[in-house]
């Protein structure tokens, strides 16, 4: 009988908890890159956390909507990703036009704009999930079991810190992005 306590070590805690750590940091990571180019140009940009529930919640909605097809191998699971990212990109480009709508054409006040988008998007998010579900009032979308990317994929076997990072950072499709895009925006702004 195996136990639980001889399968997990210390390293494996650490590896699991470091790579969290880095999992749940980038979207806030990119988030505030996106606050200091706004802030560079002179735009007090509060709307930035709606606008990434806006996002969020795009991207899984479309994850969803591909679940059938991938399934079917009609279509492949780096190519829904990619397409639910590229859509989520867009839909918080559209949103963040609110705040530029009610900035420049109802002369309203750039934080009381960013702070009623930020009050709009967790209620946009539950009318959305609750669609999404079949009319069951819900705040949650369960995403497709093909989103995320197995640590196998990269030759990572075995029971390590290396494993139990991987698993949480290298396998979340985001953090391919941010690692490309977090340095290419260091160079632009500085």
């Amino acid at each position: 009988m195996i136990t639980l306590a001889s399968t997990i070590t210390p390293s494996m805690i650490w590896g699991t908890f470091l790579g969290l750590v880095v999992a749940f940091a980038i979207p806030l990571i990119l988030v505030a890159y996106g606050g200091m180019f706004s802030e560079h140009s002179g735009i007090v940009n509060i709307a930035l956390e709606g606008i990434m529930v806006i996002g969020a919640m795009t991207s899984s909605m479309i994850s969803h909507q591909f679940d059938a097809q991938v399934k079917a191998g009609a279509i492949q699971p780096w190519l829904a990703m990619f397409i639910a990212i590229i859509a989520s990109g867009l839909a918080g480009a559209l949103f963040s036009l609110l705040l530029s709508f009610a900035s420049n054409r109802l002369k309203a006040d750039q934080t009381i704009a960013g702070t009623a988008i930020n009050i709009m998007a967790p209620a946009i998010f539950l009318i959305g999930s609750t669609a999404i579900n079949d009319g069951v009032e819900t705040d949650w979308i369960t995403l497709p079991t093909w989103s995320t990317f197995s640590p196998t994929n990269f030759g990572i076997t075995g029971k390590s810190f290396f494993r139990s990072f991987s698993v949480n950072t290298i396998c979340i499709e985001t953090t391919f992005f941010a690692l490309v895009l977090i340095p290419l925006m260091a160079f632009t702004l500085f």
